[in-house]
Parts: C-alpha cells; sequence; structure tokens
C-alpha cells in the first residue's frame, strides 16, 4: 500500500487521456514510417546491410521499451512540457535499445544515436500534428 502511495504521483493517465484518443489511430503508421526510415538511415545513408526482419524487430523493441520508460514519467501539466520531454527521453532510450540489438557492429554508436533522433522526429511530428489540428 505505501509503495502505492509512492508511485500514484508518477503515472499521470488524466494528462494523456485527451490525446490518446487522437494519436493510437496513427500509431500503426508512425511505427511503419520509424521502420521505413530506421531502415533508410542505416542502408543508404550510412552505407550498412540491414534487413527488412531485423529492422522490424529492433524499432518494435525500442518502441516498447521507450513505451514502458512513458509510464513513468511525472505529471508535469502542459501537453507541451511532456512531449518535449518525452521526445528527449525516447531518443536516448531507443538509442539504448538499438546499441543493445548492435553491440557487435562497428557501427552502432553515433550513427544510432542519429537514427534514434531522426526516426524519433518524424514521430514526434506526427504527434504535434494531430494535436495540433485536433484530429
Amino acid at each position: 500500500m505505501l509503495i502505492s502511495l509512492i508511485f500514484i504521483p508518477l503515472i499521470s493517465a488524466d494528462l494523456i487521456v485527451p490525446y490518446v484518443f487522437r494519436i493510437v489511430p496513427i500509431i500503426p503508421f508512425i511505427i511503419l514510417a520509424e521502420i521505413i526510415i530506421f531502415w533508410l538511415v542505416i542502408n543508404k545513408l550510412f552505407k550498412f546491410s540491414l534487413g527488412w526482419g531485423k529492422t522490424i524487430l529492433v524499432v518494435l523493441v525500442a518502441n516498447v521499451v521507450s513505451t514502458i520508460f512513458g509510464f513513468f514519467l511525472p505529471d508535469i501539466g502542459d501537453f507541451t512540457t511532456i512531449t518535449l520531454i518525452s521526445f528527449i527521453l525516447s531518443i536516448f532510450i531507443e538509442w539504448g535499445s538499438l546499441f543493445l540489438f548492435f553491440m557487435k557492429e562497428e557501427w552502432r554508436g553515433k550513427q544510432l544515436l542519429l537514427a534514434s533522433l531522426i526516426i524519433n522526429i518524424v514521430s514526434y511530428l506526427g504527434i504535434l500534428i494531430i494535436y495540433w489540428l485536433k484530429i
């Protein structure tokens, strides 16, 4: 019981609930865009070889990991602030997940950070467009 009293303020369902219903329908499109962009960044920009199967797996796992961390974001008030914090945290959390998948690759460090930045820009632009357009 004491633990639940400590962690209840960290979980802020009231902050995200109005936005979740707008965002949920586009999540598959955001994930698909992330998969395609990650594959393009790794294969075309960095000139490394990465198959579609592993691309799908690593992007899905990175998103699941960052989503789990997102459940523990504190209620900090407004949509803009929480979105900015979520964006920054997502870049680094997903980078860490990607890094674990590619530990044995010589190209893993800076390239994966840049790839995480690019795919999160795409994700959060989609979320912000939905929010601003009030779709």
